[in-house]
């Protein structure tokens, strides 16, 4: 459950306890003072203030359970070896969601040119609620085809594009990426200033 979830419902826990008290105290003040008169008991008010807070109630129950069939995925990124003693990325694919996801295809695109280039050649794998997939991919592959995907539609942002067999559609952030890629260039130069020395 999200933080903001547990946020509400400290709050609304908050409210149902003070609202009650803080009625009782408004109408021991307007019985020996009377400053605001009104047509309601404080019963009345108490049973409209309870009929509200339900309502809130279960709204959030609603948003809830949406939440809870919503498709959840995120992708952590490291910069790694191959098994070929290249220069690799870690993929990490998580699934959040309570279910198990079915990954068809995972991808770099740009939303507007539609241009795809796969990052795995791999048939549809499935990824476990609350679990992860891992592969390490070649850097260079990965940079060729992020240079592709940029090059058709220069203006237009490269994302992660992940199609699942439940026909969702994902397009998530490359930052995590482009770290990597800032990470290997630092590394080459490394080695360029030490192959120098030598």
């Amino acid at each position: 459950m999200k933080r903001k979830y547990i946020l509400i419902l400290i709050i609304l826990g908050i409210v149902c306890l003070l609202l009650p008290l803080a009625i009782e105290f408004i109408y021991d003040i307007g019985e020996t003072h009377p400053i605001y008169y009104t047509r309601y008991s404080a019963s009345d008010v108490l049973s409209y203030i309870a009929t509200v807070i339900g309502l809130m109630l279960s709204v959030i129950a609603i948003m809830l359970s949406l939440q809870s069939n919503e498709l959840q995925i995120k992708i952590k990124h490291s910069h790694t070896v191959t098994k070929d003693n290249k220069e690799g990325i870690y993929y990490e694919i998580i699934n959040d969601s309570l279910f198990d996801c079915k990954i068809i295809s995972f991808e770099l695109a740009n939303k507007k040119g539609k241009h795809h280039c796969k990052i795995f050649w791999k048939p549809p794998f499935n990824v476990k609620a609350k679990n992860s997939y891992y592969a390490i991919v070649d850097i260079e592959s990965v940079k060729k085809h992020y240079e592709s995907v940029a090059k058709s539609n220069p203006k237009g942002k490269v994302y992660y594009y992940i199609r699942t067999s439940t026909n969702h559609n994902l397009y998530l952030s490359v930052d995590g990426l482009l770290r990597c890629f800032k990470e290997s260039e630092k590394q080459q130069k490394l080695l360029e200033k030490i192959r120098e020395n030598e």
